[in-house]
């Protein structure tokens, strides 16, 4: 099971979007995928959207989790729009509920952390890539 640690405090500064939330996307037993929230720290517009650590997102805007990798879930996120608001499914405790979260606008001090995790995110794919097709899991 793949867990690299996404900070989706994103992008660049000014106008940028960001959510404050550590995510890690994960892979389901029925071959779908989810989010898992590994972190929220106070004051982010994850918090304010009630979020909590060990939540896991199924679905945003409608629509189930299908991103292949970590950056297409990091292309996707820094391609929003500050002030947005995203409806999510969360399955909290094993209960299902909604949340709205506004995206915010990234600090400043976030723009590094998100330039190192989209590298990283790049070369990975370009890893798998040039490592060819993996053999499916049993």
């Amino acid at each position: 099971m793949k867990a690299l640690v996404l900070l989706a405090m994103l992008a660049a500064t000014g106008a940028k979007p960001w959510l404050g939330v550590g995510l890690l996307l994960q892979d389901d037993t029925s071959g779908g995928k989810f989010l898992f929230v590994a972190a929220v720290p106070e004051g982010t517009p994850a918090a304010a959207a009630g979020l909590r650590a060990q939540d896991l997102i199924t679905a945003i805007d409608g629509k189930k989790i299908t991103f292949r990798d970590d950056l297409d879930l990091l292309e996707f996120l820094g391609a929003l729009e500050p002030d947005r608001t995203l409806r999510l499914r969360v399955v909290r405790s094993g209960k299902t509920m909604d949340a709205r979260l506004k995206v915010g606008r990234m600090p400043a001090e976030y723009e590094a952390r998100w330039n190192a995790t989209l590298a990283r995110a790049r070369a990975k794919r370009e890893a798998a890539a040039k490592a060819g097709p993996r053999p499916p899991r049993s």
